[in-house]
């Protein structure tokens, strides 16, 4: 038996080749689903790969330039193809099945007959379940159907052609169907809604005599025609690994993982957003670009500006890019997971890359749409990585509260390293703080260590100590509960600033309550017992003023700190409110990270 490939890459890949010729092979799925399109590229490619002839018979009431029409619109199209007989194509009139059984076989023979064609279509092949029984004018019966169809696929294995059999049959009819136990094989063709995105999908659920990969497949219809994705497996890449401890880009770092990272290796970068994940992760991109390497990053954000990022801390990675060592693959909410992997592999493989950042992670799966899938691919990803040698860094957007919390457990089990980076405050200055959670086979910096991110990148400096870390009993009453979180009252009728000040104070050390007027305010002020309120001064109903008046006017609310917040930026309008006794005065718009040490320094002034 002859392989003949279809000419669709990632189709043949997941065949492992192609069809045998002869073979019947059932294509299924709904209307719309891409079986004339799959059918039809396969026909133009192989004409123009090896001059393949094929015979296309429709019995729908489709003419053939209106069929011609719509597959002009792709560009494997070739009329010239069709001009020279190559690719024939057939319309029988659908009377014929009246005319019975023989007939319908003795007109799709002579079309064979006179092509010789290399491949042949029946499209579709359900219509001849209606076919009338020869010399009796009347309709088969179930067992007379089977009966025909099996002298029918019989005679198509005589022909030695390749024969394609479309139907419109869902996975769950096709199990009632005839044909799924009379063909050879069965490629069924989906576009499902999977959480809420669509997804289209086609399965190898037959192959006779053929190693084929098993699941879902992932693909895509574009002007070129179909592009099938491989589901992610774990493939042999034939790289010997080296074991070698490779510089990661920052010094310090190297030392506290006891001289580097191990060639190859994947390591997690846990941590809140802006705490210099990305940093740390260019970093290990550009030690690598430096010493010679090719590198890929895989982001969610554009190329163009990755390499304005890395202009800030002086690196020029668009000359690494123009000398192709750098390469990027996007991360888009609308590009299939196993179409990213794929991505991932071929660039890997053109540029022979030893280092891969994953910016991030954690938009990264957000691409698989069945979630049940992720351990999976995931674990075939880094597999993969590892056994072509390459060092991979993985961006995760996890919290940083506890070290359980700032590890997706997703992942954590196949990472060789997990660092997590952190926020710790002390006094009214907010410290970065790194810590290796683990390093697979080797010993480590137990220490959680300071870093600054300076005007070239990150800087590892002291240790930490443990009584550095907490600090809100410093900034409570002094008859309050020290495990009490400090109470702030937000006000202000824009919901946008709201939703900063929330987003910015450290959960586990504030709770924000809020009003979106002063009549509002002066209410949660008696029934929330505040340490401290944010004020806008222009708000409808009560303006800022009149609240700071309000709660003057009473000995139990008059020494509550106030911090006017607001977009009257005028010295005079500073100076009325600091004489009504606000505490600090801070004008819109601001930089969100000031907002968390100005209150604690009020606190402090306040409570101590």
């Amino acid at each position: 038996m002859e392989l003949i490939p279809l000419g669709i890459a990632g189709l043949d890949e997941i065949l492992h080749g192609g069809l045998h010729k002869p073979s019947t092979t059932l294509i299924a799925g709904d209307a719309g689903a891409g079986k004339t399109t799959l059918i039809m590229q396969s026909l133009f490619n192989a004409a123009k790969e090896r001059g393949g002839r094929s015979l296309y018979i429709s019995f729908v009431s489709e003419s053939r330039d209106s069929l011609c029409k719509v597959i002009s619109n792709y560009s494997y199209y070739d009329q010239k193809l069709i001009d020279d007989g190559i690719v024939n194509i057939v319309c029988i009139d659908a009377n014929i099945l009246k005319s019975g059984d023989m007939a319908v076989t003795e007109a799709i023979e002579k079309h064979i007959l006179n092509i010789k064609p290399e491949t042949v279509v029946i499209d579709p092949i359900t219509v001849l379940e209606i076919v009338s029984k020869s010399f009796e004018q009347r309709e088969m019966d179930k067992t007379e159907k089977r009966e025909f169809g099996f002298n029918l696929l019989m005679k198509m294995k005589q022909w030695n052609t390749m024969v394609l059999l479309t139907s419109e049959l869902t996975k769950e009819e096709l199990q009632a169907s005839m044909w799924s136990y009379l063909v050879d094989g069965i490629i069924v063709l989906t576009d499902e809604k999977i959480n809420g995105r669509r997804e289209r999908l086609i399965e190898i659920t037959k192959m006779r005599g053929m190693h084929y990969e098993r699941g879902e497949h992932s693909f895509k219809i574009t002007g070129d025609g179909i592009e099938v994705f491989p589901r992610l497996a774990v493939e042999i890449c034939g790289a010997k690994p080296s074991g070698e401890r490779v510089n990661s880009g920052i010094p310090k770092f190297d030392t506290m993982l006891g001289g580097g990272l191990i060639q190859p290796s994947a390591t997690l970068i846990g941590g809140n957003s802006g705490v210099g994940k990305s940093i740390m992760g260019l970093h290990f991109i550009k030690e690598g670009l430096e010493s010679g390497e090719s590198a890929l990053i895989v982001s969610n954000v554009e190329e163009y500006e990755v390499i304005d990022y890395a202009k800030k801390f002086g690196w020029n990675f668009e000359k690494f890019r123009n000398d192709g060592l750098l390469s990027f693959v996007l991360i888009h909410p609308e590009i299939m997971a196993d179409e990213i992997a794929i991505r991932i592999r071929d660039a890997t493989s053109k540029t022979n890359a030893k280092r891969v950042l994953f910016d991030s992670y954690t938009e990264y799966i957000h691409t698989i749409s069945d979630t049940s899938n992720i351990k999976r691919h995931m674990y075939s990803l880094v597999r993969n990585l590892k056994n072509c040698n390459i060092i991979s860094m993985f961006i995760s957007n996890a919290p940083t509260d506890d070290k359980t919390s700032a590890v997706d457990e997703s992942i954590a089990f196949m990472m060789d390293n997990i660092i997590l980076l952190g926020y710790i405050k002390r006094g009214a200055k907010t410290r970065r703080s790194i810590t290796v959670l683990k390093e697979h086979g080797s010993d480590h910096d137990k220490c959680m260590r300071e870093f600054l991110i300076t005007d070239t990148g990150i800087d590892i400096t002291v240790i930490i100590e443990e009584n550095d870390i907490s600090i809100s009993e410093q900034l409570r009453h002094g008859d309050s509960d020290p495990k009490d979180k400090i109470k702030i009252l937000a006000v202000d009728d824009d919901l946008f600033i709201i939703t900063i000040i929330e987003d910015i104070l450290p959960p586990d050390l504030y709770t924000v309550v809020s009003a979106k007027n002063g009549k509002e305010a002066l209410g949660m002020v008696f029934s929330e017992s505040p340490d401290l309120i944010l004020l806008d001064a222009m708000m409808p109903d009560m303006n800022g003023h009149e609240v700071i008046e309000n709660l003057k006017a009473h000995e139990s609310t008059a020494k509550i700190p106030i911090i006017m917040l607001t977009a009257m930026s005028d010295p005079q309008d500073e100076i009325r409110a600091i004489e009504m006794g606000v505490d600090d005065y801070i004008t819109k718009p601001f930089e969100p990270t000031i907002l968390d040490p100005r209150i604690r320094m009020v606190l402090r002034r306040t409570y101590s």
